[in-house]
């Protein structure tokens, strides 16, 4: 059994101790918990030679901390650990720094954080910033459309109004059905309605409320009465294309393409592509219409609109040519009928004001420039017809008793008409001058085998041009005074022919499949200027007053030409037989059979663009 040491209750015991345990021979360590050794707060190894500090977060809210970390190297760059670590922060008001490198953010400003080992220090910079007290949101527009797009802004700001800037915001949408937006806050409408668009930061929220409407209409074609139709009825069933996403339809009809005061049907609220009026329109009005599409996203004009049209005024049967007044109140249209007639027509109310009887047949007409005056080609005769009577003043027979006469024109100081017509043997094909008053006649030759049927008279009285027909390649110029005839080659057939009011050049139709030719009255030759399917009627084409354009008249179309590019400038869908442009040289007026009738006359009225 071991024997207990003695308890040592002080230092004099332990000496005393200590003598008795060396007397016994026991073995002692060299160190007493008592007595030091020396050394124990020496440190080894080596020295620190720098300091580095970073921080978890170089920038934090008031009140938010962040983690400081020293790395501490020594001279060779090798890392040193389990050295003693400093830490101070050099603004306190801003940032206080824990001895375990803690750093917590006091004010809003910057402090720089040190830590410092063996007397070596490292710094790094901390930014503390204060809270989002307050986010406000705004719309670059606050009403959108479907599939559009709109860009919204946060703007943050703390307790003192200061504006925030780099902050996360996260954003969102109340209702995703009418508009989403993206992490970058741009919205997009979805569906029509509104939705609250919020933006989030740091726990504060701002909002904003975006509108989203329809689409406008898509687009849309106007169909019938067809553009530049001369031949719609008074009460025209107006029809169109649907338009996608319409809820209805405002149709307008006006009698000016500018619409508004001049419009004579203004219907809103249609719910179908079709529209009739109630109350008929004016016959030979030339009006224009268009058509609205329309929804809660706004409206759609169709996309070919404005069409203009109009409805032909009713005249005697089988209408051949028509001449206007040169005051332009009215117009003059022969029918070839036995006994013939000559209709007058007020072309300020487009209505008939009486009929004329004449000869059988009659075919061509012309007005005296002062148009107090008339005359009327009949299968033999002439009819002079008084227009302040609107009676026939006198007949004059012509000598060649089985004659067909045609077309006719006044000499520009209105005391004679001349008109092709055979001599007074029958045998011979020329060119007839008449002195009304006096019924006396003259006879030129044309030495052609074709039939003479159109004639137009050049405005200084010098020459008459004679067309000659189908199976003619020529036309005849004739010298009124001399009565030298010259032929004009190279025109094919022809049929309507008109001068320029400049007496530079004549227009002449050469019928289907043909040309449009230009008569050079100077060189006397002919050109073609452009194709057009002209009919083969004596008086088919008219030339503006200031000669800048002529409208030809085709079977199924007609058309106006510019005369300075030589292009069609506009064709219209109805055709006929005679034409005459008004004074003011805004409209022709043309004849033509009623649709599906052999005999019943119109006048169809297109306007000159």
């Amino acid at each position: 059994m071991k024997r207990a040491g003695p308890r040592l209750s002080n230092p004099k015991d332990a000496f005393r101790n200590l003598r008795n345990y060396l007397a016994l021979g026991v073995a002692i360590p060299l160190c007493l918990p008592i007595i030091a050794c020396g050394g124990g707060d020496k440190v080894t190894g080596p020295a620190v030679a720098t300091v580095s500090v970073t921080l978890a977060k170089s920038e934090i809210l008031i009140g938010e901390t962040t983690t400081g970390t020293a790395t501490l190297k020594d001279a060779t760059g090798a890392v040193i650990t389990g050295r003693a670590v400093t830490w101070s922060s050099g603004t306190t008001s801003v940032a206080t720094v824990s001895s375990t490198g803690v750093v917590t953010g006091v004010t809003a400003g910057t402090s720089v954080i040190a830590a410092t080992s063996e007397g070596n220090t490292g710094t790094a910079t901390v930014t503390v910033t204060a809270p989002v007290a307050s986010v406000t949101v705004s719309l670059a527009s606050s009403s959108i459309s479907i599939g559009s797009t709109t860009q919204a802004t946060a703007t943050l700001q703390d307790a003192g109004g200061n504006t925030l800037t780099g902050r996360t915001v996260a954003w969102s949408s109340g209702t995703t059905s009418v508009a989403t937006v993206d992490a970058n806050g741009l919205v997009t409408g979805v569906g029509t309605g509104t939705s609250v668009i919020t933006a989030t930061s740091e726990g504060k929220s701002g909002t904003a409320t975006v509108m989203v409407t329809a689409n406008p209409p898509g687009g849309f074609t106007l169909g019938q009465p067809a553009n530049r139709s001369a031949g719609a009825s008074t009460t025209p069933q107006f029809s169109w294309q649907s338009s996608s996403g319409a809820t209805s339809y405002t149709i307008e009809v006006a009698t000016s393409s500018s619409f508004g005061s001049s419009d004579v049907i203004n219907q809103s609220g249609i719910t179908t592509t079709g529209f009739t009026p109630t109350s008929a329109l004016q016959a030979g009005t030339v009006y224009f219409w268009r058509v609205t599409a329309v929804n809660s996203g706004g409206a759609t004009v169709a996309t070919n609109a404005p069409f203009e049209f109009s409805a032909p005024i009713a005249v005697g049967n089988s209408p051949g040519e028509v001449a206007v007044t040169p005051d332009g109140a009215r117009a003059l249209v022969v029918n070839s009928a036995n006994p013939g007639t000559v209709t007058i027509v007020s072309l300020s109310t487009k209505a008939v004001t009486g009929s004329i009887m004449v000869g059988a047949y009659p075919r061509g007409i012309a007005i005296r420039p002062d148009g107090a005056e008339a005359v009327v080609t009949n299968t033999n005769s002439l009819s002079a017809l008084n227009l302040t009577t609107n009676a026939v003043s006198q007949t004059i027979a012509m000598p060649c008793v089985s004659t067909t006469l045609y077309d006719i024109a006044y000499t520009p100081d209105g005391t004679k008409v001349v008109f092709p017509d055979l001599s007074s043997g029958c045998t011979q094909e020329g060119l007839r001058t008449v002195t009304v008053a006096t019924a006396a006649t003259t006879f030129v030759n044309l030495s052609t085998s074709a039939v003479p049927l159109g004639v137009a008279v050049m405005s200084n009285g010098n020459s008459a041009l004679v067309t000659l027909g189908i199976t003619g390649t020529s036309i005849k110029r004739v010298n009124l005074s001399t009565s030298a005839v010259t032929t004009i080659s190279n025109t094919s057939s022809s049929f309507g022919v008109a001068v320029l009011p400049d007496n530079t050049a004549a227009v002449v139709a050469s019928g289907q499949g043909d040309t449009i030719k230009r008569i050079d009255l100077a060189a006397n030759t002919s050109s073609s200027i452009v194709a057009f399917d002209s009919n083969q009627y004596w008086h088919n084409v008219a030339i503006t007053p200031d000669g800048t354009k002529a409208v030809v008249v085709g079977d199924f179309t007609s058309a106006v030409i510019s005369l300075s590019t030589n292009a069609i400038i506009a064709t219209f869908p109805n055709g006929g037989a005679g034409v005459a442009v008004t004074p003011d040289g805004n409209y022709a007026l043309i004849t033509a059979l009623s649709s599906g009738s052999s005999s019943s006359g119109i006048l169809r009225v297109i306007r000159i663009p």
